[in-house]
């Protein structure tokens, strides 16, 4: 691959491969395969995101400084720094940003290497989501090979719920649509081969299925992602400590091991086919589906401490106090300090968490900021998603 980059950007690269790398190779056994040569011009890299260090982890093993498009706002200062130093430039969570594509096509022009993660954001749970069309527009319009990183176990070995890592394996595989394929694939052919290659499950990987994950707290953090007790059906009621997940309300404790497994004395546990993390998820989105359904003319969801943040100046925010939230199948409604402030489901985007410490709510033209402190965004997220594929 080529290794235009510039001086700075190069230097702290190489730096950072050398003491990242050194990381790795102390706490995972990565295993690397290229299916193809790496070009040698500048290329458009695209992978699958499931782990916060992924821009790292496929980094290191590429001898080419890359740019990556990568969400930087509301980290440290320190990672902060670091990131833009080896190349990172920020994109808006959860939106199109034109700038960022902007600034992706002047690097390609001057020789650089760019890349992507189409996910737009982390896995939840290590299997990896459809993405936009926007990407093979991209790929099509600059006019420059892929090279495709598909990252298998980056999941387990660092979850998108906690913020502790685990020791493990993580599998490492490149391709490449070189510059005559390109030229003869179409849109939709060029998203079906980054599609299918980049795709990874670690719940379902074989190889991933014969490794062993070990580290300590191991349920910690999980109550960014598991909101409802399935023995008592308590909601908001989960919570991680050491190894153990509890339920406040009903006293039930669950283990879980650093494959995510879960393990109970309570057959009821058996009863739902609950053997891990992802089957817990899917139950409790299928207990969500009937309560909304259940509750769909009325008031799906309410949190009667939520704070609000607005943004008067671009990436200047201010707190509007805490309030009560509130989300109906129309609108999402919060009420605090004599104010209200309704957003129509129409003019809603999303909601995307943002590194477990708060969510951000996308509108079509605002961004405005919601800080948790009862139940996870992730409940909401989902809420919202189930609301608008409905519509």
């Amino acid at each position: 691959m080529p290794r235009k980059a510039k001086l700075m950007h190069t230097i702290l690269w190489r730096g950072t491969q050398i003491s990242y790398g050194i990381y790795l190779r102390f706490n995972f056994r990565v295993s690397v395969k290229w299916h193809a040569k790496p070009p040698k011009t500048a290329c458009l890299l695209v992978g699958n995101h499931a782990n916060r260090n992924d821009p790292f982890i496929i980094g290191v093993r590429l001898r080419t400084p890359i740019n990556y498009m990568a969400n930087i706002e509301g980290v440290d200062s320190i990672r902060k720094l670091i990131s833009s130093g080896i190349g990172c430039f920020n994109i808006k969570k959860g939106r199109a940003d034109r700038q960022a594509f902007i600034e992706a096509m002047q690097l390609i022009k001057q020789g650089y290497s760019v890349g992507i993660f189409p996910e737009g954001d982390r896995s939840w749970l290590g299997e990896t989501a459809k993405f936009s069309s926007a990407i093979p527009s991209l790929a099509k319009k600059l006019n420059v090979p892929v090279v495709m990183a598909k990252s298998t176990g980056h999941y387990l070995s660092r979850p998108r719920w906690s913020d502790i890592p685990r020791r493990g394996k993580i599998f490492i595989e490149f391709d490449v649509i070189n510059q005559e394929q390109m030229n003869s694939l179409n849109k939709t052919e060029i998203y079906n081969r980054i599609s299918d290659f980049i795709y990874s499950n670690d719940f379902t990987d074989e190889r991933i299925k014969k490794v062993q994950f070990t580290g300590k707290n191991l349920a910690v953090g999980i109550e960014n992602i598991l909101w409802k007790c399935p023995i008592c059906r308590t909601e908001d009621s989960i919570a991680g400590n050491k190894d153990t997940i509890k339920c406040s309300n009903c006293q039930e404790t669950f283990k879980i091991d650093g494959n995510q497994n879960i393990k109970s004395n309570n057959t009821e546990l058996a009863k739902l086919s609950v053997n891990n993390v992802m089957d817990w998820f899917n139950w409790q989105i299928k207990e969500f589906k009937a309560h909304i359904a259940e509750n769909f003319d009325t008031e799906i969801l309410n949190d009667n401490n939520v704070e609000l943040l607005t943004e008067p100046i671009e990436n200047e925010w201010q707190s509007a106090g805490k309030g009560s939230l509130s989300l109906s199948k129309t609108s999402l409604i919060w009420e605090g300090n004599n104010k209200k402030m309704e957003f129509k489901l129409d003019e809603i985007m999303n909601i995307v968490d943002n590194f477990n410490e708060y969510a951000i709510l996308n509108l079509k033209q605002e961004r405005f900021q919601l800080v948790f402190s009862k139940t996870c965004s992730y409940k909401w997220t989902n809420a919202l998603q189930i609301l608008q594929s409905q519509e």
